[in-house]
């Protein structure tokens, strides 16, 4: 695999953050991710949102501070139980057209 430039980080991060809440709510749906809660088993989930844009999460990676990841998350509005959804995944969905991606 080879290294991005900086260029395409930045567009990879733009297009990332231009995912909209109902391009997630798209994605969950024909992954078929809105489930009974692994935790109290209630089907009733919210995923953030920020200016009607879906939340974003970011982690450091402990052995490189300088990478991360970025997740969508989706909480159960009867318990809180958390579910993370892997932001580069979701960009592929929308973004990276090829042949069984979606």
């Amino acid at each position: 695999m080879t290294e991005m430039t900086y260029e395409e980080r930045v567009k990879l991060g733009e297009q990332t953050l231009s995912i909209t809440s109902a391009q997630l709510r798209q994605y969950q749906l024909e992954k078929k991710m809105i489930t009974e809660c692994e935790a109290c088993g209630a089907l009733d989930w919210e995923s953030p949102e920020e200016n009607a844009m879906p939340s974003l999460t970011a982690t450091t990676a402990v052995r490189s501070p300088g990478a991360g990841n970025w997740f969508f998350s989706m909480i159960c509005n009867n318990c809180g139980h958390t579910r993370l959804i892997n932001a580069g995944t979701v960009w592929q969905y929308f973004f990276r057209k090829e042949p069984g991606n979606g």
